[in-house]
């Protein structure tokens, strides 16, 4: 078994979003998450679990990296976004509004998308959010001229 560099970015989109979930299941134990994790990334032919304790710490310290990451991917919603129901469109659809958006921008099949390098995907995420707070301060700036420009008339 050849290990990965998790940190690297050796690792697809949807591996990256299964280990969420592996990880996110706070009733698992944390020898099962740990089964779980290896055969995500592995397969079920692998050396016995506590032969790979070692390579284990080192793909959580790799996920945390990216976790680290995915906190800049944050981008806060206004007053109308959540009184039109964010949150409820949030939980209807989840990660498959990214899968999507990601694979329409690039004429693929959802599918296909989730085959990536996540650091590949990390990167067209945070265009898109970056993207987007900058409109949102461009707008206000246009707002603020607007305000200004009526205000002197």
């Amino acid at each position: 078994m050849e290990k990965r560099d998790i940190k690297g970015g050796d690792f697809t989109w949807g591996e990256r979003i299964q280990l969420g979930k592996i990880l996110a299941d706070a009733e698992a134990p944390e020898m099962t998450k740990a089964l779980n994790i290896i055969e995500c990334l592995h397969g079920k032919d692998h050396p016995p679990i506590y032969a790979l304790a070692d390579y284990i710490e080192e793909i959580a310290e790799g996920l945390a990296f990216w976790v680290q990451q995915e906190q800049t991917l944050y981008l806060e919603h206004s007053a109308e976004e959540m009184e039109a129901g964010y949150k409820q469109f949030s939980e209807a659809v989840g990660e498959m509004a990214s899968i999507i958006n990601v694979a329409k921008c690039y004429g693929k099949c959802p599918d296909e998308v989730l085959e990536w390098k996540y650091p590949t995907v990390f990167m067209h995420l945070k265009v898109e959010v970056e993207s987007e707070k900058f409109n949102r301060r461009l707008q206000k700036v246009y707002e603020k001229k607007q305000k200004y420009a009526s205000k002197k008339r």
